[in-house]
């Protein structure tokens, strides 16, 4: 995946930040990995569209609301968005309107 060339090549990179969203809690893949994205220095925030029935004190919402409290502590952030099509649109338009430019946002599509 996308995702896991980056992870590869993180000192080619700098700060990695995964922002990471799911229906719920269950629907989280990578689950035996995430703790190595961490381990080896990835800020990872994973946030929830549907938390009602499930035991979850993180984010809810979907990954677009964590962009504001995320971005703004980065230095020359480069975007990789992998996901839903819709989603991936939603998400590029909301990093045009903060001023990404075109060839600093990637798509798994």
């Amino acid at each position: 995946s996308a995702l896991r060339h980056v992870l590869k090549r993180q000192e080619s990179f700098g700060q990695l930040v995964v922002l990471y969203g799911a229906r719920t809690p269950d629907d989280f893949c990578y689950r035996d990995e995430t703790q190595d994205w961490e381990d080896a220095g990835v800020e990872l925030r994973q946030v929830i569209s549907r938390p009602d029935g499930h035991d979850w004190s993180g984010p809810t919402g979907y990954v677009q609301s964590l962009l504001d409290h995320v971005l703004p502590s980065l230095h020359a952030p480069i975007a990789l968005i992998c996901g839903s099509q819709e989603m991936i649109g939603q998400t590029r338009d909301r990093l045009g309107k903060m001023g990404f430019a075109a060839d600093e946002i990637l798509t798994n599509y």
